[in-house]
């Protein structure tokens, strides 16, 4: 008798806007999983990171060839698949700092500043055709590039020259036309290399991006989530998770500048969590970790149920 292979999916969506723990989270369920014999990828669908407060992932992009962020870059170390990192992160943004000479007032900076579609300079959108191979369009918004300081202008142009070896790239007037290309065919993408993925492998990590409930509408429909705050992990099952998704989706449909988009502390109401597990405090690199452990039984246990 042939053994059939159950292709799960794991999202892993964070309450915060910044540092819920995340990436932390997602890595160490990966190793967890790696080590009891699964057959793991890791996903990243959606991805922004910033050429000033995170230099370094632009400097690896400069080297690497492709635009990518630290979270990425972080899965990839510790998974090494899908191949490439194109297909593991479909979609990335760069946000630029603006030079405040640019603008008559302060306040006219600081509101800048806090709109995305004002700061963001560069994104990459992939089409996954393999594990290993896909076709990336680089996008420069000019209107916000040109009102970055220059060392800055610098590294953009390096990164441009990096990656246009392997890759096209193209210019956009403002943050509105990059934002239209990204809810037309950006969103579309990251599915299907999602998709991909999954029926390659026994289980896909995804992980979301800021406070994101999912980062795309089918990766709402995991079969498990985990929601990351500082120091817990809250379990949900999928079904209860994906309905709640769509029930303020269907509310509010305009509720980000990509398109319909849900946050965590929004469905977090509508939830009754399977679970809470603690999460310990993490200096340095460990190879296990006993909240990893608890996270992994219950998705096991998920396993089990659905080959009987």
């Amino acid at each position: 008798m042939v053994a059939v292979v159950i292709e799960l999916m794991i999202l892993v969506s964070g309450v915060l806007p910044h540092d819920s723990g995340k990436t932390t989270v997602a890595k160490y369920i990966i190793k967890e999983l790696i080590s009891r014999g699964f057959r793991v990828a890791a996903s990243k669908p959606i991805a922004g990171h910033s050429a000033w407060h995170q230099l370094y992932s632009l400097l690896r992009s400069i080297e690497l060839g492709v635009l990518v962020g630290a979270d990425a870059l972080e899965l990839h170390r510790v998974c090494g698949v899908p191949r490439r990192l194109e297909v593991l992160n479909p979609l990335d943004t760069l946000q630029v700092p603006l030079d405040i000479e640019h603008f008559k007032s302060p306040k006219t900076y600081i509101n800048c500043m806090s709109r995305f579609e004002e700061t963001v300079g560069v994104a990459r959108i992939s089409k996954c055709l393999s594990d290993s191979e896909a076709e990336s369009t680089y996008y420069i918004v000019k209107s916000n590039v040109i009102r970055t300081p220059g060392r800055v202008v610098d590294l953009i142009d390096r990164l441009l020259n990096s990656v246009s070896r392997n890759s096209k790239v193209l210019s956009v007037e403002t943050g509105e036309n990059l934002i239209s290309i990204l809810r037309k065919r950006g969103i579309e993408l990251c599915d299907e290399c999602l998709k991909m993925l999954l029926s390659r492998y026994e289980i896909v990590v995804v992980e979301s991006f800021n406070d994101a409930a999912a980062p795309t509408r089918f990766s709402s429909m995991a079969d498990i989530v985990f929601i990351v705050s500082p120091g817990k992990v809250m379990v949900v099952d999928g079904k209860r998770f994906s309905k709640a998704f769509n029930l303020v989706l269907n509310v509010e449909l305009n509720l980000h500048p990509w398109g319909a988009w849900v946050t965590t502390s929004q469905i977090l109401p509508l939830l009754r969590p399977m679970g809470i597990v603690d999460v310990e405090p993490i200096y340095g690199e460990k190879d296990k970790t006993e909240f990893a452990s608890k996270l992994v039984d219950y998705v096991v246990k998920l396993h089990e149920r659905t080959t009987m």
